[in-house]
């Protein structure tokens, strides 16, 4: 593919399946990718901006130009010579284990209600430590953040609990008693809105909510939509939802109203 298109946006376009696959480690596969895209970008005339370059040049000395193929060959000796190389060396690659692969997970926040049955509790008393898919990973505490949380710590009132995981699995916290999440501080998740209507969308370049925190962007009264989670690609978050400083590329979790589709505004 990288052949005809930009090998950035073949390198882009695959590296997410490439992590997530389970039969050969990442770490084994992703240095071999970037340099197959970019040899393979050597096979064709528009394969690479540097092909185009040298048949501009040669076409300003008065030549003519390169014919789209003329590269191919040349091309295919390289990219089997790169290829061999790459099959010998790849066992010293080294592998990526699970905490780099992490951050592509998303990070919710509930709520210790004041009269919640997990206050007084440890962590390890209430069941929060072996969630399906969920980890604990910090706790928001008057303004102090705790992390790593301790099995024996003791849950308060107002806790802002902190989990990084699997989306799909937050109806899991639902069971706690006393256990709200970010986005039930309004109306929106009285509905049976958290199970049927989740929508993933994702922060434009130049979108006005860019460089905003989710409570000054005014997020519930602009899309009719609570955010649940947040996930930001190659990075790792921290803190509460409502602190976070959303940027361009940020992947976000919402559970939406009934106008949320009409909304003038979305594509802002």
């Amino acid at each position: 593919a990288s052949a005809i298109m930009s090998n950035t946006a073949v390198v882009a376009t695959l590296i997410n399946t490439v992590k997530k696959n389970k039969l050969i480690n990442a770490g084994k596969l992703l240095l071999p990718l970037s340099f197959a895209a970019i040899l393979g970008g050597t096979l064709t005339l528009v394969g690479t901006s540097t092909n185009l370059i040298v048949n501009s040049l040669l076409i300003k000395q008065g030549h003519q130009g390169f014919g789209f193929f003329d590269f191919t060959l040349i091309g295919l000796a390289a990219f089997f010579l790169c290829l061999f190389v790459i099959l010998v060396r790849s066992g010293s690659l080294p592998n990526l284990v699970d905490d780099d692969l992490a951050t592509n997970d998303y990070l919710l926040e509930a709520e210790v209600a004041l009269t919640s049955a997990l206050i007084g509790k440890t962590i390890e008393d209430n069941g929060l430590r072996n969630l399906d898919s969920l980890f604990l990973v910090e706790i928001v505490r008057q303004g102090r953040l705790i992390s790593p949380v301790c099995p024996e710590e003791c849950v308060q009132a107002k806790d802002k609990l902190i989990f990084s995981g699997d989306i799909s699995k937050v109806l899991t916290l639902q069971q706690f008693d006393g256990l709200n999440l970010y986005a039930e501080q309004g109306n929106l998740l009285r509905e049976n809105l958290l199970r049927d209507n989740l929508t993933e969308v994702l922060v434009k370049a130049d979108s006005t909510i860019a460089g905003k925190t989710l409570k000054k962007a005014g997020f519930r009264a602009r899309f009719d939509a609570a955010v649940v989670a947040v996930r930001r690609e190659g990075s790792a978050l921290s803190g509460k939802l409502g602190d976070i400083v959303l940027q361009p590329g940020d992947f976000l979790v919402l559970a939406v109203g009934q106008d949320f589709a009409t909304r003038p505004n979305l594509s802002k």
